[in-house]
This record gives C-alpha cells, sequence and structure tokens, in this order.
C-alpha cells in the first residue's frame, strides 16, 4: 500500500482479484458498492466449440446473466472517478 491516504488499492483487498481481470469494468452501483462487469469465454466439454457469457462481479457473488439485464443494470452504475 503505498497511497497517501491509508486506504488499501482494489487488488490489496480480499476480493481484489476478482476486480483485476483486464476485461471488466469496475463500476460503482446505485448503493456506491463496486462491481465489475466482464465477459468470459466458456468451452464445452469435448468440443472446440466456446461460449461468451456476461458476468457481474459483485463483493460476495459472481453471477452470469443476459444481455438484457446486463445492459440495465451496467445503466444504472456510476464510474468510480
Amino acid at each position: 500500500m503505498n497511497n497517501s491516504q491509508n486506504v488499501p488499492s482494489r487488488s490489496d483487498t480480499v476480493n481484489g482479484a476478482r476486480y483485476r481481470s483486464a476485461n471488466a469494468q469496475v463500476l460503482l452501483n446505485p448503493d456506491g458498492k463496486p462491481v465489475a462487469f466482464r465477459r468470459v469465454r466458456v468451452l464445452k466439454p469435448g468440443t472446440f466449440a466456446g461460449a461468451s457469457r456476461l458476468q457481474l462481479v459483485t463483493p460476495r457473488k459472481t453471477a452470469s446473466i443476459s444481455r438484457t439485464c446486463f445492459d440495465a443494470y451496467k445503466s444504472e452504475c456510476h464510474p468510480l472517478n
């Protein structure tokens, strides 16, 4: 922790690794808590085919959500800065 405010960075917190993915966008939900939106590639066993899933990552859970829910929830969130 080398910041002037003595506040741990996201990578230093318990769930910090959940928000560090390069393909994740971290925003603040309406309650002021961090949420990450990300697209993940899911491979199907026995094939080379894969599917793309949208995930919502909160401090308590990671959930796969539909495109409609993804867009609706993301529109309610605010940037970190």
